[in-house]
């Protein structure tokens, strides 16, 4: 793959399941606590949608991750199959610049 292009291939084999953590490996590396600390602060705030801001959290293992946590539950109960279609896209698009998708809450 050429660098700055975008492919439909998926990365890994990641599927989206409530509530679970794609990639076993990674569940020791991510302190969730230090997870929902980063999205409180304003300052870890990386980006607005629609649906959600996305936030930078650094763990204490070195490893950082970008966490989209939701604005408003009404809004996105409204609007699930959206959120839904975009997750899926979001764990099919792999690119050095982006990250892949590794817990997903619904």
């Amino acid at each position: 793959m050429e660098a700055g292009n975008i492919t439909d291939e998926t990365c890994s084999k990641s599927v989206i399941i409530a509530g679970n953590v794609f990639d076993e490996n990674l569940k020791q590396a991510i302190d969730f606590d230090a997870v929902v600390q980063a999205v409180r602060k304003d300052t870890n705030k990386i980006s607005t949608g629609t649906f959600s801001n996305v936030y930078r959290a650094d763990m204490p293992s070195g490893m950082i991750l970008s966490v989209k946590g939701l604005n408003s539950m009404d809004k996105t109960i409204h609007h699930q199959s959206k959120m839904i279609r975009e997750l899926v896209k979001l764990i099919k698009i792999c690119h050095d610049n982006l990250t892949r998708p590794i817990r997903c809450n619904l």
